[in-house]
C-alpha cells in the first residue's frame, strides 16, 4: 500500500479516501499545506490546485476548524455554568433541609419547654399544700430539676442558633431564634 517513491511514503495522497481525508485534515491544521499544494500543482494543474488549496485553507482552516473549536469551548463553558447552577440549587435545597431540620428541632424543644413549664407551675401550686418539710423539700427538688431541664433546652436552642449563625446565609434565621432561647 505504501510506496517509497511516492511523496511522504504515500501519506500525502488522494489515491485512497482515508489517506485523502488525512491529507485534508493535515492541510486544515496548516501543517505543510504549501508542500502538498506544490505537489498537486506539479502533478495536476497550477491554477486548479492553487484555487482549491486557498479555498481549503480559508474555509476549512480559518472558518470550519475555528467553528468546531468554538462549539467545543462553548460546550465546556456551558457545562461549567450548569455545574454552578446545580451547586447553587443543591446548596439552596440543603439550606432548606437544614432549616427545616432546625425548625423541627426548635418546635420539639418548644413543646418540651411548654410541658415542663406547666409541670413547674403544677409543682409550685402543689408546694402550697405540703404538710411537712420533707414533702416540701421533695417538691423543691422536683422544681429545681424541671428548672434545670428548661435551662438545658434554652442552651440547646442557643446551640442551634450558633450553628445557624456559623452558616453563611443563615444569620437572619439565627437572629430570630436568639429571643426564643432568652425567653426560655
Amino acid at each position: 500500500m505504501y510506496h517509497t517513491e511516492a511523496p511522504s511514503y504515500s501519506l500525502v495522497s488522494f489515491d485512497n479516501i482515508l489517506i485523502g481525508f488525512l491529507t485534508l485534515f493535515v492541510n486544515i491544521t496548516l501543517e505543510g499545506w504549501v508542500d502538498v499544494m506544490y505537489l498537486i500543482q506539479d502533478g495536476y494543474s497550477y491554477w486548479a490546485s492553487t484555487i482549491f488549496f486557498h479555498c481549503l485553507i480559508l474555509i476549512g482552516s480559518l472558518f470550519t476548524l475555528n467553528l468546531a473549536l468554538a462549539v467545543i469551548s462553548d460546550a465546556y463553558e456551558n457545562q461549567e455554568a450548569d455545574w454552578e447552577a446545580a451547586e447553587r440549587e443543591a446548596c439552596r435545597r440543603l439550606r432548606k433541609v437544614r432549616l427545616e431540620l432546625e425548625a423541627s428541632q426548635i418546635e420539639a424543644l418548644g413543646t418540651q419547654v411548654r410541658a415542663l413549664q406547666e409541670e413547674k407551675e403544677g409543682l409550685i401550686g402543689s408546694l402550697d399544700f405540703c404538710q411537712d418539710d420533707a414533702e416540701e423539700a421533695a417538691f423543691e427538688k422536683d422544681i429545681d430539676d424541671v428548672t434545670d431541664a428548661i435551662k438545658q433546652i434554652g442552651d440547646d436552642i442557643t446551640e442551634i442558633s450558633n450553628v445557624l449563625n456559623s452558616q453563611e446565609n443563615c444569620k437572619k434565621e439565627a437572629e430570630l431564634i436568639i429571643p426564643i432561647a432568652v425567653d426560655v
